[in-house]
């Protein structure tokens, strides 16, 4: 099964509740909740999003990667759960070494919305 990538470029606060991801929009507030089992990568762009412990501690549990971006959007750094750092980085590698076809196939159920 494909995990969902996140990406928030506007200003939330995110939270944890019964093992859900609980995303409120601080402009509109707006709440989702998402399953934490299926998310695998999160990208934080925008610099007032604001998080509980918690969502970290529940993201690592569940071997998701989240990165930060710096002010000019920008990736800044990644966090990895530790315990599966090899796992990791055998993922990255077979990424990388993807067929360019598989490679577009991915990009398009990444970029189509839902």
């Amino acid at each position: 099964m494909l995990k969902r990538t996140l990406f928030f470029g506007n200003p939330y606060h995110i939270s944890t509740e019964n093992v859900q991801l609980k995303v409120a929009c601080k402009e509109s507030g707006e709440i989702k909740t998402i399953p934490i089992e299926d998310i695998g990568f999160i990208v934080f762009e925008h610099p007032h999003i604001t998080f509980t412990q918690s969502v970290m501690q529940h993201l690592a549990e569940n071997n998701t990667a989240v990165v930060f971006c710096d002010q000019k959007y920008h990736p800044s750094s990644m966090l990895l759960h530790l315990d599966t750092n090899q796992v990791q980085t055998e993922r990255f590698k077979a990424q990388i070494n993807a067929s360019e076809p598989l490679k577009k196939q991915l990009w398009q159920q990444t970029i189509k919305p839902r």
